[in-house]
């Protein structure tokens, strides 16, 4: 038998039985998972720099509250000053009622 007609039978044989359906359903589950895989891989490489930034913008957000609260004790301390000066404008007040 030729090696062209062996092929045909071949062929003939894989349409018959669906192999040949099945062998191109696994073809193209392999390139699937290829590119799956190279997904996988590209993003695994950026965890380092991801975490680099949620680090960053952690201590930023820490920082943040931190003026914050800052701010809220400067606010206490003007309406504590501002108290201070009416006390104050009461004693001289009633000292010299």
């Amino acid at each position: 038998m030729s090696p062209l007609v062996n092929h045909r039978s071949c062929q003939f044989f894989l349409q018959g039985t669906l192999l040949e359906s099945l062998s191109d359903s696994y073809t193209a589950i392999g390139q699937q998972v290829k590119f799956f895989s190279n997904l996988m891989e590209t993003e695994k490489n950026s965890i380092p720099e991801l975490q680099q930034e949620s680090d960053r913008l952690s201590r930023k957000a820490r920082e943040i509250a931190l003026v914050f609260s800052k701010r809220k004790d400067v606010d206490d301390l003007v309406a504590e000053l501002a108290w201070s000066f009416v006390h104050d404008g009461e004693k001289v007040i009633s000292s010299s009622a």
